[in-house]
Formats: C-alpha cells, structure tokens, sequence
C-alpha cells in the first residue's frame, strides 16, 4: 500500500516490509517524519510476497526489509530485489542479531544490517546514506 499525496510522484520512494504492525508504523513515522521525510513517498508490505509486489509496482529506490517474515524471508526477498533491479538499496532489520544471517545479507548485497530494537536517528542516518540527495 502506497502511502500518497498530491506531491508523491516528485519524491523519492521507500518500501518498508515488516510482518510487526508496530514496526512498520514506527518506520513510516521515522521516514516522513525527521528532517528527510519531507522527501519520501512510503509503501509498507505485511510479507515477503508482498514486499516483491510492492518493489515491481512502486518501484522503490530503498527498502527497509524485515529479516524474518512469513511467506519468504528477507534473505530470499532480498534476493528477488536485487536480480529484479540490482540499484535497489535494501536494509536488513531483524530482531535475531546473528552474525552468519548478517553475513549473508551484505554479501548477497544489502547495503546495511540493522539489530532491533534500532535508533531512529541511526535509520534516518542511513537513509541519508542509501539515497544521496542528488539521483544518479
């Protein structure tokens, strides 16, 4: 589900997937609402199937991508991110810090790893740092 306004075309897009209702709320807050927000159009996806359907309808620039969600995992929606559109930024969150799990995120190509509970100055940081203020 997009989240729009009349000025969604003009901004950059986020997907947000995390199968924890609270969480994604926390995140769309943290996007629109600290200094970059104003920027951003915000789509949110319950599971790893609907994340995929979201990153080919909206076509996201960044994802924040829950590690464990139902109906795929994050590691293999990952995955199917990157091999759809390869200039997608994704970033990890899990709740089960495990060093192998965060391993194979970078290597298969996440730009970042993010333990929960996170600080939200630190995902507006690296939402600063996914998505440069001037596109490619």
């Amino acid at each position: 589900m997009l989240i729009e306004d009349p000025e969604t075309q003009s901004r950059r897009r986020i997907l947000i997937a995390d199968d924890e209702p609270a969480i994604r709320d926390i995140l769309v807050e943290c996007v629109t609402g600290f200094k970059h927000g104003q920027a951003y159009a915000v789509s949110t996806a319950a599971d790893g199937p609907a994340a995929l359907e979201a990153v080919k309808r909206d076509r996201p620039e960044l994802v924040l991508l829950d590690h464990n969600m139902p109906g795929m995992t994050g590691l293999e929606v990952l995955k199917h991110i990157l091999q759809f559109d390869p200039g997608i930024r994704v970033v990890m969150i899990t709740g089960t810090m495990n060093d192998g799990d965060a391993a194979e995120a970078l290597k298969s190509g996440a730009f970042s790893y993010v333990p929960k509970p996170f600080d939200l100055q630190y995902i507006d940081a690296l939402i600063a740092l996914a998505l440069p203020q001037t596109r490619p």
